[in-house]
């Protein structure tokens, strides 16, 4: 008759075990952290400075985010959707910073619309319609070149990129042994 043997159970350090991540939580603090960025390139611009300090700082922060919120500070995952945060945190801003402009042209011209009325309108300019908005006693028509728009979003992506790239090498390099 043959002896039957139990394993016998090992303890395990909870401090050794790699940490519990929620990526849909995280996702949403990235998200909401990201927007750090998109202030700080909307701020940028109303100085007229286009840096990679905004893309950095949505990255960085959308990090962050997904650190606090998920449970896991150092994950690929993380980086990864960091970088999706920021991306379309920068989009936003680039948006906003669109909305902006117009709202100063409509003002230029004698309007009293407000910022609300500029972020409703920007998507007819940005689809390449004309906009006809009432600015003092005249109707103004104002139009987009849709091109220009395009060339601010990919330079300000750009600069977000090479901006963030530093960032990139120093938590990819610290994820490695979390991953």
């Amino acid at each position: 008759m043959e002896q039957q043997t139990q394993p016998t159970p090992t303890y395990q350090n909870p401090a050794e075990l790699p940490p519990k991540e929620s990526v849909l939580l995280g996702t949403i603090g990235a998200l909401l952290f990201s927007l750090a960025g998109a202030v700080v390139f909307f701020l940028l611009h109303l100085a007229n400075f286009v840096a990679g300090l905004s893309g950095f700082v949505a990255i960085a922060t959308a990090y962050f985010g997904y650190g606090l919120f998920s449970g896991n500070k150092a994950s690929r995952k993380g980086l990864i959707i960091a970088a999706v945060a920021a991306v379309l945190s920068m989009l936003v801003a680039n948006y906003f910073a669109f909305a902006y402009d117009f709202l100063q042209e409509l003002k230029d011209a004698g309007g009293t619309q407000s910022f609300g009325f500029a972020l409703s309108k920007a998507p007819e300019l940005l689809r390449g319609n004309p906009v006809h908005v009432g600015c003092g006693t005249q109707i103004w028509t104002f139009t987009l070149d849709n091109s220009a728009f395009i060339k601010d979003v990919l330079v300000s992506l750009l600069f977000a990129l090479i901006g963030a790239v530093g960032f990139f090498r120093t938590k990819l390099a610290g994820t490695k042994q979390h991953d």
